[in-house]
């Protein structure tokens, strides 16, 4: 049953794919949105060069890691069908199996592709600030936090580049928060602003 149903390479590769077209849009929005806080109006790219090697790169590990959770989790899964009913047959695998992984793919695609928004973001907000030699504070941004965690950045208030380093967001799954940049003062023309 495991075979019948774990992820595989090809499968990871597409997952892969897929992760970097949406980081990729994450990226263009982020520095779209940076770029208007400071009143230029440019065209954004899609990531090419390091941002898009960047992109890639993570992509392609984060796909692997969600592939190799997964196939623990269905392993997992078939164990405790197994230790429930060791008599069952391949009727009882396929509903119990399909049930499982519907019901997963519910929470854990959205986290997924929440976490791979954010990620993406910060890395771009983080390019932009360096690239443009952008003098910034940052905030913490998104609804009441139900963490300790984000309560924490929220109650930091204003703060600096060498505090997002340490913290950065997301701070753990489903993590709906960011650190949005606050007063920022570019170091170069708006009209040669860097923007992938």
């Amino acid at each position: 049953m495991r075979l019948a149903y774990e992820m595989r390479a090809d499968e990871t590769a597409v997952l892969a794919r897929e992760i970097e077209r949406q980081r990729a849009a994450a990226w263009v929005d982020a520095i779209r949105t940076e770029a208007r806080r400071l009143g230029s109006k440019a065209n954004i790219p899609l990531p090419r060069g390091e941002s898009l090697d960047l992109i890639r790169r993570q992509s392609i590990t984060d796909a692997r890691s969600i592939t190799n959770t997964y196939n623990r989790d269905l392993e997992r899964e078939i164990v405790r069908l197994y230790s429930a009913n060791p008599r069952g047959n391949r009727n009882y695998y396929i509903s119990n199996i399909e049930r499982w992984h519907a019901e997963r793919a519910k929470w854990k695609n959205r986290q997924i592709a929440l976490m791979n928004d954010k990620s993406a973001r910060q890395w771009a907000v983080q390019a932009f600030i360096e690239q443009n030699n952008v003098r910034t504070q940052y905030r913490f941004e998104g609804p009441a936090p139900v963490c300790d965690d984000c309560a924490a950045m929220f109650a930091a208030g204003k703060v600096d580049q060498a505090f997002v380093d340490a913290s950065p967001a997301p701070l753990h799954p489903n993590c709906p928060h960011a650190w949005a940049t606050v007063g920022a003062k570019a170091g170069v023309p708006v009209n040669q602003l860097w923007v992938g």
